[in-house]
């Protein structure tokens, strides 16, 4: 909990029979566990955000990963004798599919 929210709830817990005939005290305490809760929530939203940014540059370095392996497996499957053209296997089909997108099947 923050500071200044400390200090208010310090300050109405010692003088709310003072202030108690011009502020609900029900109210207050309403005030008090609405702000905690902001605060709690905003800790949360901190921590999955913290959570999604690794994910999201865990997830780059996967993509590079295959990417790489995609092109040595096509170096390695090289271009069919006869035609000439770029043969694939698969796992190049695989990882093109991965890297698209296409759920596993």
């Amino acid at each position: 909990m923050d500071k200044r929210l400390e200090e208010i709830k310090e300050a109405y817990r010692l003088s709310h029979k003072e202030i108690g005939a011009y502020v609900n005290s029900e109210g207050i305490e309403y005030l008090i566990q609405q702000a905690e809760r902001v605060q709690e929530l905003e800790t949360s939203r901190k921590e999955i955000a913290a959570s999604f940014a690794e994910t999201w540059q865990q997830n780059q370095r996967y993509k590079q990963a295959l990417e790489e392996v995609l092109f040595e497996a096509y170096e390695e499957a090289g271009t069919h004798p006869d035609t000439g053209l770029q043969m694939d296997t698969w796992i190049t089909r695989r990882i093109e599919q991965t890297l698209k997108g296409v759920a596993n099947g």
